[in-house]
């Protein structure tokens, strides 16, 4: 906040302005509803049929305090939307539970509606019997990844064993459907899939029989993981802010959530105009990724002053009501094309 009020065109102090800050966001609280409801509407997925959805946690520590927030994400274009987040207050750095995962889940529910649902992704922290229960209870299709170390399977003989001892005559490269398994001491029976990578890794999920591809639906669980990097340390720096009150964090990510939709779709525009950009280079990868285009590009408006009013509202215009494949345009000329001032 103290950066940030270095930043601000105003004729009052710098310390007003930091105080100014310091109070929005101490008493704003963002419903949260209504901000995912926003966040759709600035992507323009609101009309999509389906949603695949990704749970996962993000968590660092200031001090002695411990920031653990837990995530539900929309899948979309190898990135994940932020939608909701709840504040784990009490799990310092560990798993959520049951009920964190339910409240989440009815959350997404009550807003959007099961049917919006495709299917459901998660790591390993979000197994158990109660949990799974509840999403085939709901009809809500899953692929959720086993630990290969510690879990205990039913072998063919209905034997539970060590994933790792079951499959370890598993090839490289090759994939094996075990059918329906009994997952742990608590009975439950799932569909299990398995297999072992290039690089001889073993990855074993667990999946409702209403998935025909649960390992090729499991790899979108890593758009979950670029969104945390561009959060973090390929955008938004979170794990810098000293701020560790509970609201107050649940006020700044929401901000953040809604500028890195602004971000993305911002970028998507200007990738449109300018396809080039995403040209890979010798190494295999594009120079700068979508969020980081529309990122960079809305920090060199905002950072200039001399800019008028309207050409930033005609920015945020642009994101919200597209129209490609037009050129986009704030004011009466291009902008991709204009030269800002630092």
């Amino acid at each position: 906040l103290v950066l940030l009020s270095h930043s601000f065109p105003s004729k009052v102090s710098t310390s007003a302005t930091y105080k100014r800050l310091q109070r929005f966001i101490k008493e704003i609280l963002f419903e949260e509803r209504h901000l995912a409801k926003l966040l759709v509407k600035i992507m323009g997925i609101e009309k999509d049929d389906k949603w695949t959805i990704i749970f996962d946690r993000t968590n660092w520590k200031f001090g002695a305090v411990h920031i653990n927030l837990l995530f539900l994400c929309i899948a979309y274009k190898n990135m994940a939307i932020p939608l909701f987040v709840i504040n784990l207050e009490t799990k310092k750095c560990g798993n959520s539970d049951f009920m964190d995962r339910m409240d989440l889940l009815d959350l997404f529910i009550e807003t959007f509606g099961a049917e919006k649902i495709e299917v459901f992704l998660g790591d390993r922290e979000f197994i158990g019997k109660k949990w799974l229960t509840y999403l085939k209870d709901l009809g809500i299709p899953y692929v959720i990844r086993i630990k290969e170390n510690g879990q205990m399977i039913s072998n063919s003989r209905g034997i539970l064993t060590k994933v790792s001892d079951l499959l370890r005559p598993l090839q490289t490269g090759i994939l094996t459907d075990l059918g329906v398994r009994v997952i742990g001491s608590s009975g439950l029976k799932s569909h299990v899939q398995a297999l072992r990578t290039k690089t001889n890794e073993l990855v074993v999920v667990i999946h409702s029989s209403d998935v025909n591809a649960p390992l090729v639906a499991y790899k979108r669980r890593w758009d979950i993981e670029t969104m945390f990097k561009a959060f973090k340390s390929n955008g938004f720096n979170l794990e810098d802010t000293h701020v560790c009150d509970p609201d107050r964090i649940m006020t700044l990510v929401s901000i953040l959530m809604i500028t890195f939709c602004f971000a993305y779709k911002q970028g998507e525009l200007i990738v449109l105009d300018q396809p080039h950009l995403l040209k890979l280079k010798k190494h295999g990868y594009i120079p700068k990724s979508i969020f980081r285009i529309g990122a960079d590009m809305i920090h060199r408006i905002l950072c200039n002053i001399m800019e008028p009013k309207r050409k930033i509202k005609g920015l945020f215009a642009s994101i919200i009501n597209p129209k490609p494949p037009q050129k986009i345009k704030i004011g009466t000329k291009n902008y991709l094309n204009q030269s800002f001032v630092m």
